[in-house]
C-alpha cells in the first residue's frame, strides 16, 4: 500500500529522471529540449496524491510542518524542481497549489 514515503520518493525519482533525460534538439532558434512524458495512469496517481497532500496541508498544521521538515522527503526541493521540468501543466498547477498550502506557515515560506 502506498504511503507518504512512497509518494515523495516518487516525486524525487521523477525529478531525477527529467533532469537526466533532457535532450537538446537543434532548431532554427537555438535548442529545444525533447519533452519526456508521464503516462496517463501515472499522472492520474500523481495528481490524486498531490491534491490529497494539499488538502491535508491546508487543514492540519502538524502534517504541513512534517511535510516541510522531513529532510528525507525533500518536498519543497522536489516540487520546485518539477515545476522547472517538462511535466504536464495540470501537474504543475497541482504542485503550485501544494506549495502554496505549505507556505501558510512562516517556516516553509
Amino acid at each position: 500500500m502506498p504511503d507518504w514515503d512512497h509518494f515523495f520518493a516518487s516525486l524525487r525519482k521523477y525529478l531525477d529522471y527529467f533532469r537526466s533525460h533532457i535532450q537538446l534538439i537543434p532548431t532554427i532558434n537555438g535548442f529545444v529540449g525533447d519533452l519526456q512524458s508521464i503516462s496517463d495512469g501515472e499522472l492520474s496517481g500523481l495528481l490524486s496524491w498531490t491534491k490529497l497532500a494539499t488538502a491535508i496541508s491546508l487543514k492540519d498544521p502538524d502534517s504541513r510542518r512534517q511535510f516541510c521538515q522531513d529532510k528525507g522527503w525533500s518536498v519543497i526541493e522536489s516540487s520546485v524542481g518539477l515545476l522547472a521540468s517538462p511535466v504536464p501543466l495540470v501537474f504543475k498547477g497541482c504542485l503550485c497549489n501544494f506549495l502554496a498550502a505549505l507556505a501558510i506557515d512562516e517556516m516553509a515560506a
